[in-house]
Order: C-alpha cells, then structure tokens, then sequence
C-alpha cells in the first residue's frame, strides 16, 4: 500500500506544475497556427489532456519504482578461461 500512496502522492505533484506546462504550450500552439480547422485544434486539447494524464504517470513512475541493473554474474576459476579466449577473438 506504502507504493501506491507515494505513486499517488508524487503523480499529483508531478500534475501541479506539469499540466499548466502542458497548456500553455497548446494554446500557443493554437495562437500560433490561427488557420487550423476547429478539428484539429480540437485534436491538439484532446492530445494535451491525454499527454496531461501519461506525463505525469511517466515520470511519477520513474521516479517511484527503482531502476535495477543488470546483476553481475560470477565466473569461476574453471569458466576463467573461456573469457579470455572470447576476448581475444573479439581484437
């Protein structure tokens, strides 16, 4: 439930300053292209409203969940040798 909560706390806080990012840019969008037919300027708030939901997801989701490399394998003294072989064929 701790997850959830934070996911939850950091995606409104993410919106906050987002969103109003998010609309200005497509009303300068529609300023600045005054010849756009009323469905495409429809298309461009209904894309804002759809990226003012995932943007935020997005980055609350990078932000929350933490990112886990790869983990290192062991070799042992007997495979030793198989890297060093492959290593020298790869020159």
């Amino acid at each position: 439930m701790n997850m959830l909560l934070n996911w939850c706390t950091f995606f409104v806080l993410n919106s906050l300053w987002q969103i109003p990012v998010l609309i200005a840019i497509a009303a300068l969008l529609v300023r600045l292209l005054p010849k756009l037919s009323n469905a495409l300027e429809h298309h461009v708030w209904v894309c804002c409203l759809l990226l003012g939901v995932a943007v935020p997801g997005v980055s609350t989701y990078m932000a929350v969940v933490p990112v886990r490399g790869p983990e290192a394998i062991a070799v042992s003294e007997r495979d030793r040798w198989k890297s060093r072989i492959l290593l020298s064929m790869a020159v």
